[in-house]
């Protein structure tokens, strides 16, 4: 039964790592867009959006300022995603160890220096 469980966990961490490595090959990449691919993508994204929500035209500072916005959000989400993935993996990585903090303190330092990085 021991053996059962511990391999469960070992799958458990396998998929979180694949997963924050997808996660922070996603980021990368949304990363090394020039200014037109990003602004292309936001902006047709953001037409879409405004068209399906506001009943009448919207004018251009509107859909400026919301594509703006849209902008931000995505990249808040993007590094949610990264976070929340990370902290599942420590869980997940600290549910047989007692001293706990090392690997939270990992965790935290790797999510910083990667946002950091990123910027």
């Amino acid at each position: 039964m021991r053996r059962q469980t511990v391999t469960r966990w070992t799958i458990a961490v396998v998929i979180f790592v694949i997963l924050v490595i997808g996660a922070m090959l996603f980021i990368f990449f949304n990363s090394q867009e020039d200014a037109a691919q990003s602004s292309s993508k936001s902006s047709f994204l953001a037409n879409l959006m405004v068209r399906i929500f506001l009943p009448k035209e919207p004018d251009a500072a509107m859909l400026s300022q919301f594509e703006s916005n849209l902008r931000e959000a995505a990249h808040f989400f993007e590094f949610f995603i990264l976070g929340a993935l990370t902290a599942s993996l420590v869980v997940i990585l600290t549910h047989f160890n007692k001293k706990r903090w090392p690997f939270l303190l990992i965790g935290y330092a790797g999510r910083v220096a990667y946002a950091v990085t990123d910027e």
